[in-house]
């Protein structure tokens, strides 16, 4: 047989036995079956108790009945100090109905001293029992620690990924307009040109900036000019269609490129755009004013081969619209009569 107790070395047994001489033929029993025993005796429920405390035991084994305590009250002071450890009842007369109520209370098996032959192998089954139970215990332990890992892993890769594309929409996004930066249109533009190459579809770009944004941060501070940004974008969003890009270029210039639309389509867009924006009242604290905006209108691959020439061309003839008396929207020539619509561009405060 394979003696196993909970650790290296002798077999630690706990026994309540008022009798010296049955808790040495116990002792014998067990070293004769090959078991390294270290017993310790108690007498009565004072001893006991004392020796509990004193513990840990790989076994426990018990009379039944002793003078004022039995192994009923033994088997609830055990599972309290020690819920694991085997509780074995060895008694010389025991009836069914209390051998029952025992291992109902929680008891591992009842020997009685006249069959102590069958003590070797109550033990050492029940010391393989807990061990399962406990390895059992603690394969379970493990799994549920697993899963609570693995719900946190999932939990943390959610808050990455939520974390991750907001620093991804932060890397190509405005801060103060929350329109799309000069960092996405570059990138994007690469997309596009080629998307427009492959179905030789055109692609007009707008280049707009606000007239006279320098008075208005001087004559109302640099937050009513951030407030005049704004309200500037939310006109572009506006008029935008599904598809199109709207752009901060920089400082009060915008850009807003639009796939798949001739000059003249854009054009129109662009006027619709600056009539919008001189219509349009910004509000400030107390303050109330209006600003106009210069827009320049080009295309793709008519006004330039590449989207930076076109851009070039929607700002070259943004600026002529500036130059003209500003509050204007100015088509880049290719050669054709230049277009020009507009009125002149006062600040009005």
């Amino acid at each position: 047989m394979n003696r196993s107790t909970s650790g290296a070395g002798a077999l630690r047994i706990l026994c309540l036995e008022d009798s010296p001489e049955d808790a040495e033929l116990v002792r014998e029993t067990l070293a004769g079956a090959g078991f390294q025993v270290e017993m310790d005796l108690a007498p009565d429920r004072p001893g006991f108790e004392e020796l509990l405390a004193g513990g840990p035991y790989d076994v426990i084994l018990a009379d039944y009945s002793l003078p004022g305590f039995d192994a009923h009250g033994a088997l609830q002071l055990a599972r309290v100090a020690y819920p694991t450890t085997p509780f074995i009842c060895v008694s010389g007369k025991i009836g069914e109905e209390a051998t029952v109520e025992l291992l109902k209370e929680g008891a591992d098996d009842c020997v009685l001293k006249d069959h102590l032959a069958r003590l070797p192998f109550a033990v050492q089954r029940a010391i393989d029992e807990r061990a399962r139970e406990t390895e059992l215990r603690q394969s379970e332990s493990s799994e549920q620690r697993l899963r609570e890992l693995n719900g946190e892993l999932e939990a943390s890769l959610r808050e990455i990924n939520v974390l991750k594309e907001r620093l991804q929409e932060q890397a190509i996004r405005d801060p103060l307009t929350t329109l799309y930066n000069r960092r996405f249109l570059d990138d994007s533009l690469v997309r596009e040109i080629a998307r427009a190459q492959r179905s030789a579809t055109p692609v007009s770009f707008l280049m707009l900036d606000i007239d006279h944004f320098k008075q208005v941060n001087d004559t109302y501070s640099h937050a009513a000019g951030d407030a005049t940004l704004r309200a500037v974008s939310q006109v572009l969003l506006a008029g935008a269609r599904a598809g199109d890009t709207v752009t901060r270029y920089g400082g009060e210039e915008f850009v807003v490129v639009m796939p798949g639309s001739r000059r003249a389509d854009a054009f129109g867009r662009a006027e619709q755009i600056r009539r919008r924006v001189g219509e349009m009242i910004v509000h400030f604290d107390t303050t109330t004013f209006s600003v106009h905006v210069s827009i320049g209108v080009a295309e793709f691959p008519s006004d330039g081969a590449t989207a930076a020439e076109a851009i070039a061309a929607a700002d070259r003839a943004m600026y002529r619209g500036k130059e003209s008396g500003r509050n204007k929207t100015v088509a880049a020539c290719s050669g054709l009569r230049e277009e020009l619509l507009g009125g002149p561009s006062d600040f009005h405060g």
